[in-house]
């Protein structure tokens, strides 16, 4: 909102003459944007969601586009709602889910590390933002093993378990027939 101190003069071909001082405020439809969370982790492999409320401020009504930037490449973003429509004095909610896991077959995994994801409103000439901080790892700080390392360390346990067995097999004494 906006006030204005606006002064009115009137005068006419004689000697008479008035003025008014009235204050205006100026109220433009609008409408805001806000997060349920400003930061998140993502474990890799995993997904995890974030609500964007758009509230209608000063009787706006009418449709806000969603986009969202990323920081650098990785994490896939989408929302449950592109599109949303406000109604006068409403709100409005969509999710925004960022998955940290490969597309595809032949895709490699997303890169673990920080990212944020800007999450823009538009409408006409309304344009709104907010932030979350994203972090793709584990949220206790200790990278995630790789795929390759659990396979190896399962197929040298296998290895250790085969030949403890054929060793006690070997030394144990043959009986006579």
């Amino acid at each position: 909102m906006e006030q204005q101190n606006q002064t009115l003069q009137s005068q006419n071909s004689t000697t008479f003459s008035h003025s008014a001082t009235a204050s205006v405020t100026v109220v433009i439809p609008d409408f805001k944007i806000a997060l349920s969370s400003s930061s998140l982790t993502v474990a890799p492999g995993s997904s995890e969601n974030v609500t964007v409320t758009l509230t209608s401020l000063n009787g706006f009504s009418g449709t806000v586009s969603l986009t969202f930037t990323l920081s650098s490449p990785g994490p896939q973003v989408t929302f449950s709602h592109p599109s949303v429509t406000l109604s006068s004095r409403g709100s409005v909610s969509s999710t925004l889910t960022v998955s940290a896991a490969s597309s595809g077959s032949y895709s490699s995994p997303v890169p673990q590390g920080n990212y944020s994801v800007n999450v823009t409103g538009t409408s006409g000439s309304l344009v709104h933002s907010a932030t979350v901080a994203l972090t793709v790892g584990s949220s206790s700080g200790a990278g995630a093993l790789p795929t390759s390392a659990i396979i190896g360390v399962g197929i040298a346990s296998v290895v250790a378990v085969v030949a403890a067995i054929v060793y006690f097999l070997r030394r144990r004494p043959r009986t006579k027939t």
